[in-house]
């Protein structure tokens, strides 16, 4: 498997590109090296609608999901990952920051008299959970449903390698669209989950607080201002009119 330059959301800077967009993307699948390719495509869909992390959906089987709400995708017991809980501390010092600290953790070295220093935490895994209602009329529920439908167990039995390789096949179609679109010179798993963040900003409307309550952003300071809205959402999802529906 080859690798790509690493993308990350802070520097794309992603906006919502349109459900039109979004299928076209995922038709490709069956052109990759995809061996199954409804489950490719329901896995990617599954990113997406529930804008969740790629590793988050590898857990997800065909009991976290549920029908018995006329026009809603109930999805429950969906797993959040990278929460920690914070057990003690100590200072690591460093005449330089370390050659093999990431661009994106360099901040975390404070410079003092002496040198570099940072606070190395010792943390256990915390295990938290998502609830969800989706609308079954968002057009990716094409490639979801079905597949929840006639699949039992774990729903994605593939690893994250497999995943990538198949998502870095697809054409972004760049050359389709305006420069001033972001669009990523690669597909990556993580854009999902953050096209969702600007769908739901961009089409329904939602709010910061509505998002960090969507998303369960709980590492985001702001997130503490904001209380808990989450009968509001599907309220908006399922009335908001959008392109594929006229008339909610």
């Amino acid at each position: 498997m080859v690798e790509l330059d690493r993308l990350s959301i802070e520097k794309l800077k992603p906006e919502w590109c349109g459900w039109e967009y979004l299928t076209e993307l995922i038709d490709q699948v069956p052109s990759t090296d995809s061996l199954d390719a409804s489950r490719d495509q329901a896995y990617l869909a599954c990113l997406f609608e529930l804008g969740c992390r790629a590793t988050e959906a590898l857990a997800l089987k065909d009991t976290n999901f549920m029908f018995t709400n006329p026009g809603l995708l109930t999805c429950v017991d969906i797993p959040i990952l990278k929460r920690y809980k914070k057990l003690s501390h100590h200072i690591e010092f460093a005449t330089l920051i370390p050659e093999d600290v990431s661009p994106s953790h360099r901040h975390l070295w404070i410079k003092t008299e002496q040198g570099y220093q940072r606070k190395r935490y010792e943390t256990e895994k915390k295990e938290e959970i998502r609830r969800l209602e989706l609308p079954l009329d968002e057009p990716l529920m094409n490639y979801l449903v079905p597949y929840i439908k006639t699949h039992r167990e774990v729903l994605f039995p593939r690893s994250y390698s497999h995943f990538y390789h198949i998502v870095t096949q697809l054409n972004t179609h760049q050359d389709k669209y305006p420069k001033g679109l972001h669009l990523p010179p690669h597909a990556f798993l993580h854009w999902f989950r953050s096209l969702r963040a600007c769908q739901l900003a961009a089409e329904y409307k939602f709010t910061l607080h509505e998002l960090v309550d969507f998303f369960e952003w709980k590492d985001l300071k702001t997130a503490l201002t904001y209380s808990h809205l989450a009968g509001v959402l599907t309220q908006k999802m399922v009335t908001a009119p959008t392109t594929w529906r006229p008339s909610p």
